[in-house]
């Protein structure tokens, strides 16, 4: 929760795991109170538990497009903002404990958001890069720092994970653990070939390596 009242007690005696999944960041409104809504002039609109699409919409209806995706898009920022002081305080107990040393600490996300930037409105299912490049962040003992140009995709978490965690690897797992990368190392010439896979649905989905892209769909406006 907010307060992260839930790790308080909490002092691990063994090696752990321990996944956060929050939600807050698709739907506008958690984390501001009254005092922080945007409004524009008279219109005194304010954000909802809708998502981002439904209120843009709703925006429109009352206000200028620009000023609808402005909007959206301060409430966007304000979730994203607030999801990032969470991270912190979750930091912060871990080194209270003594633990931060030795953790590996990822944050990542499972998809974005296209805010008009391929046609208008908002689209939560599109395969651009908008929607399908997300943050991922890898902090620990023996990780370098240093930006990670081969590409990566979500599969590949697990057995980066294990490999960090000095568990034998696992050879009928789909991804690639790119553990070596985080640690200084090179990707050979074809790793950056690979293709890259991602979809919504079998009509709806795309390929890349680091040079191209594909993109087959019937829903171009997903």
């Amino acid at each position: 929760n907010d307060d992260l009242t839930i790790y308080d007690g909490w002092t691990p005696t063994e090696p752990f795991a321990l996944f956060v999944h929050d939600f807050d960041a698709h739907v506008p409104g958690p984390w501001f109170t009254a005092a922080n809504m945007h409004t524009f002039g008279d219109e005194g609109f304010t954000c909802t538990s809708e998502s981002y699409r439904e209120t843009y919409e709703r925006a429109e209806g009352q206000v200028a497009a620009d000023r609808a995706m402005a909007h959206v898009l301060t409430h966007y920022d304000g979730v994203v903002h607030g999801y990032d002081a969470l991270v912190g305080r979750l930091l912060e107990r871990l080194q209270a404990r003594g633990l931060l040393e030795r953790t590996i600490v990822i944050v990542t996300s499972n998809h974005g958001e296209d805010f008009g930037e391929h046609g208008p409105g908002i689209k939560h299912g599109a395969l651009y890069d908008t929607t399908l490049r997300v943050p991922l962040v890898v902090a620990g003992p023996g990780i370098v720092g240093a930006r990670v140009q081969t590409p990566v995709q979500g599969i590949d978490l697990a057995p980066t994970v294990l490999a960090l965690a000095l568990v034998p690897e696992d050879k009928s797992m789909d991804g690639v653990s790119f553990a070596d990368l985080l640690a200084g190392g090179t990707a050979e010439p074809d790793r950056a070939l690979r293709p890259l896979f991602s979809l919504t649905n079998a009509r709806n989905l795309s390929v890349r390596t680091s040079t191209a892209k594909l993109i087959r769909t019937n829903e171009p406006d997903a």
